[in-house]
C-alpha cells in the first residue's frame, strides 16, 4: 500500500515546460530579457535538495541531499552545448522508494543542445547517467518500476531536460526586463515520463525587480524572475487515476493539489543564472473500497548557486573570468 502512495506523489510532481503557450506577454517594455550565454561560460554549481513526504501507515519522512558539478558551454556549428561534468553523486539522506526523479536526474544529463538563440534542441550522452540511476534503484518493487522506466527512457529524459531549460531559460526570452512585467499563460505539455498523455497548466510569470547576486564578491547586476504553475484540476485527477489503475486497484483520487514555484536570479541582458530556487507542494487524497479517505502530501525545495569564479571547463582547469 505504501508503494502506491509513493508512486502517486512521485509521478505528479512535474516540472513545468513554459513553451507552446497560447498566452502573450502583457505590454512588454522596450528592454527585454535576451539569451547571450558566453561560448566559454564556466561555473561551479552547488545544488541542495530538501523535502518531506507524509504517507498513510508510514508517517512523515524527510530528506536532504547536495551535489556539485561544473557547468560549461561550447559552440558546435550553429548550436551551443551546455555541458555538466564532475558530478560525483548525491551526498546526504535520499528519499526512500522512488522519489521525485527530476531531483536526481536532471543534473545528471551531461549535455543539453540549444540553439545560439536559446531554443532547446535535445540532449546527448545520457546512457551512463541512466544506467547509474537505475542501478541505484535496482531493488525497488515492480509496482514502482513503471515510474522509473518511463522517467529514465530517452523520451522521459528529453522531456525532463526540455521542461527544466524551458522554465528556467527559454520561457523568459523576450520577456520585459522592467520591474513588474507579468503574464499569465495556459500551456499544454506532453508527459512521456509518465507513460504518455498531456496536461494543461496555468502559469503566472513575473519580473519582481533587482536582486542581489548570492555569491560573495559577485558584481553582476541581476533581477529576480518568478514562475508559478498549477495543473488543470480535472485533467490532473484523471491522470493520477489512470496511473494508479496501472499499479493497483480499489483506490480513487478524491482531492489533488499541485503547486510549482521557480525563483530565478539572472542577468537580464544574457539570462546567465546566478541562483535558482525550485519549490513544489503536492497533496493527493484517495478513497479506498471501504470508503476510508487516505491523505498524502509532499513538499520539496531545490536550490542552485552558480559560482563563476571557481568554474572549470571540461578540457582545461582554468577558472572562468566571469
Amino acid at each position: 500500500m505504501a508503494a502506491t502512495w509513493a508512486i502517486a506523489l512521485a509521478a505528479l510532481c512535474l516540472h513545468v515546460p513554459a513553451q507552446e503557450g497560447s498566452g502573450e506577454p502583457v505590454a512588454p517594455s522596450s528592454d527585454t530579457i535576451e539569451f547571450r550565454w558566453p561560448k566559454d561560460l564556466a561555473a561551479k554549481v552547488e545544488v541542495r535538495v530538501q523535502g518531506q513526504r507524509t504517507l498513510p501507515e508510514l508517517g512523515t519522512i524527510g530528506w536532504h541531499m547536495s551535489a556539485t558539478y561544473d557547468l560549461a558551454t561550447e559552440v558546435r556549428e550553429f548550436d551551443l552545448l551546455v555541458q555538466r561534468t564532475g558530478f560525483e553523486g548525491w551526498k546526504g539522506e535520499l528519499p526512500e522508494g522512488v522519489p521525485f526523479l527530476a531531483d536526481l536526474l536532471v543534473d545528471r544529463i551531461p549535455t543539453l543542445v540549444v540553439s545560439q538563440e536559446g531554443a532547446f534542441r535535445g540532449i546527448e550522452g545520457v546512457v551512463p547517467a541512466r544506467e547509474a540511476i537505475i542501478a541505484t534503484f535496482s531493488n525497488i518493487p515492480d509496482s514502482q518500476r513503471f515510474v522509473l522506466e518511463n522517467a529514465t527512457s530517452e523520451a522521459g529524459l528529453t522531456a525532463m531536460a526540455q521542461d527544466f531549460w524551458g522554465t528556467t531559460v527559454e520561457a523568459w526570452l523576450g520577456f520585459g526586463a522592467a520591474t513588474g512585467e507579468s503574464v499569465e499563460l495556459r500551456n499544454r505539455t506532453a508527459i512521456p515520463q509518465l507513460g504518455g498523455g498531456a496536461l494543461d497548466l496555468v502559469i503566472q510569470m513575473q519580473n519582481t525587480g533587482p536582486a542581489p547576486c548570492p555569491v560573495a564578491g559577485c558584481k553582476a547586476e541581476c533581477i529576480e524572475l518568478v514562475l508559478l504553475s498549477t495543473p488543470d484540476q480535472d485533467q490532473a485527477e484523471k491522470l493520477i487515476e489512470d496511473l494508479i489503475r496501472k499499479v493497483t486497484s480499489g483506490l480513487v483520487p478524491v482531492r489533488f493539489e499541485l503547486r510549482n514555484e521557480f525563483r530565478l536570479t539572472i542577468e537580464p541582458a544574457t539570462t546567465v543564472p546566478h541562483a535558482m530556487v525550485i519549490g513544489r507542494e503536492t497533496a493527493v487524497d484517495f478513497r479506498d473500497r471501504t470508503g476510508k479517505i487516505w491523505e498524502t502530501s509532499e513538499s520539496n525545495e531545490r536550490t542552485y548557486v552558480f559560482d563563476y569564479r571557481q568554474g572549470t571547463r571540461p578540457t582545461d582547469s582554468a577558472p572562468s573570468d566571469r
